[in-house]
């Protein structure tokens, strides 16, 4: 009876010091710096095509790098145009599923239910029209990220649905009963107040902290305006590519407008005006007037009347047809031409375009007034600014 009890003591005695080892082994192992974390952070962060240097955005692309590596949810918050999405692509370029698909999908642009078949796939006869089996997008981003853009405007029902494949990554396509394994991350993105959703009902708090991890905000732009002039000149080349056109500036009052003009569409809506601009240029500057009415006409904005009612410092020196005393003539003082008879001014513009060997922004700034000024006589004298 003894000696069994010895024998059993022993026997204890070993499991617990069996046991104590591998405690250590595991403490051991979990204190060991993540070398894959380590490298991660050690690279440069690809940013993709996000533009801008502002306090703000370098704030958000920092906290962006420390998320990017993990596996854990992200929510995108901010106003409409802000540059979500981009976000979004930026932080799966530098996860380590950066090799896997990236797989977006626009929610407020599905009813409820397009966008349950679109998410989760169905099978074939699960409703009229469903003619063959279709994988959904959960299945198509499997090893990768999906990107869920305006998550506010799924319906509840589908909420339901998210919820599971978030807690169990498990789904069924629409009309099967076999449930399909995914290994996705999840980023969503939204410019509508969640918690007041909540309130009113329309969005489960469950999933909300599900999605609601990791948060990062991103600014609006009139929170950045020092992004401004690298963005405007980033979609300047992308759309003069686009349209063929050789233009490669902005005048300076086209760019004060832009900067002044507060930008309720953001990036978006900046975006567009440049495209606008590009469309409408009869130059290779984009001038003031070639900016919509609401950007000329921005909040505080003196600038639409400059436009319209530059006039250099007087100058009583007459202008001769020599290209060398028109450059002498002219001087940083600026020369007003709106002061001289028509053919004088005629005369003045062509001597400058002459001295300058036809760089219409170098002769501008010879004459001492914005470009803007100096196209619009050109086309008054039909001199062309092609």
């Amino acid at each position: 009876m003894l000696q069994e009890k010895v024998r059993k003591i022993e026997s204890q005695e070993r499991q617990i010091a069996f046991l104590r080892l591998q405690a250590t082994e595991k403490n051991s192992e979990n204190n060991k710096p993540d070398q894959s974390k380590k490298v991660s952070e050690q690279q440069p962060f690809n940013r993709g095509k996000i533009c801008g240097s502002s306090p703000a955005i370098l704030q958000v692309l920092n906290n962006a790098k420390k998320v990017a590596w993990s596996d854990s949810s992200v929510l995108l918050r901010g106003e409409s145009g802000t540059g979500k999405e981009l976000l979004a692509h930026a932080i799966h370029l530098n996860s380590k599923r950066a090799e896997s698909p990236m797989v977006s999908v626009n929610c407020a642009a599905l009813s409820p239910a397009l966008l349950e078949s679109e998410l989760f796939g169905h099978v074939k006869g699960a409703f009229t029209g469903a003619y063959q089996d279709v994988i959904g997008r959960f299945q198509m981003a499997d090893g990768g990220t999906l990107f869920l853009d305006e998550i506010g405007d799924v319906s509840l029902d589908t909420q339901i649905k998210l919820l599971r494949v978030l807690q169990e990554r498990q789904f069924e396509p629409v009309g099967s009963r076999e449930s399909i394994s995914v290994d996705v991350r999840l980023v969503a993105a939204t410019h509508q107040n969640l918690e007041e959703l909540i309130r009113s009902g329309r969005f489960r708090e469950d999933l909300y902290y599900r999605l609601n991890v990791i948060t990062l905000q991103l600014p609006p732009l009139r929170d950045r305006k020092e992004d401004i002039i690298e963005l405007s000149l980033e979609f300047l080349n992308e759309a003069a590519n686009k349209a063929g056109k050789q233009i490669d500036e902005i005048d300076d009052l086209a760019f004060r407008a832009l900067i002044e003009y507060n930008w309720p569409g953001n990036i978006r809506e900046l975006h567009n005006a440049i495209h606008r601009a590009v469309v409408l240029a009869d130059q290779d500057c984009i001038l003031l007037e070639d900016l919509p009415t609401e950007v000329q006409q921005g909040q505080n904005n003196p600038l639409v009347p400059a436009l319209h009612s530059y006039a250099g410092p007087a100058h009583t020196k007459r202008i001769s047809s020599s290209p060398a005393s028109t450059l002498n003539a002219y001087s940083d003082r600026g020369f007003d031409v709106s002061s001289q008879p028509v053919k004088d001014e005629k005369t003045v513009l062509l001597d400058a375009l002459q001295a300058s060997q036809g760089n219409k922004a170098k002769a501008a700034r010879m004459l001492g007034m914005p470009r803007s000024t100096f196209y619009s006589k050109l086309k008054k004298h039909d001199l062309g600014t092609s």
